[in-house]
């Protein structure tokens, strides 16, 4: 794709999002020592001409030992408006390129990021416990 292709803005019908998945799994194992590990996914699926869906998952468990794990699920749809089918032309491969430079720009662009951090604090403060803050926002890679 040449730099012109690159800075074209590709314009959507509509992008539609909602919650798809909670899972909280409290396992009350504690120890002096835990660390946190958490995991942001942003996994395209259902590509078409037409346009896309985001997975957007967060995942959150503790080791050693856990005290709880975490998995939050949002399904984002997005339908390419009529300019943007007619630039793609039926190029697969320019949609999957358009797709891997765009989709953490797309999911910052939502407040589901931020809500999902919400939730995380909600769910965390559990027994009392301090509740964890996350940040809102993904690192995008292509930014910089």
């Amino acid at each position: 794709m040449d730099n012109k292709e690159k800075n074209v803005n590709v314009n959507f019908r509509s992008v539609k999002f909602n919650l798809k998945n909670v899972k909280f799994d409290f396992l009350g194992h504690t120890s002096e020592h835990l660390e946190i590990k958490v995991v942001d996914n942003v996994i395209p699926t259902n590509i078409s001409m037409t346009g896309f869906d985001l997975i957007f998952e967060r995942r959150l468990d503790f080791s050693p030992n856990k005290l709880f794990s975490i998995k939050i699920e949002y399904l984002v749809n997005c339908l390419f408006d009529d300019n943007a089918v007619s630039f793609f032309n039926g190029d697969q491969a320019k949609i999957e390129d358009f797709i891997e430079r765009s989709r953490i720009g797309i999911i910052n662009a939502l407040p589901i990021v931020s809500q999902s951090s919400l939730l995380v604090a909600e769910l965390s403060n559990i027994s009392n416990q301090k509740p964890l803050i996350l940040p809102p926002v993904l690192k995008d890679p292509y930014k910089k």
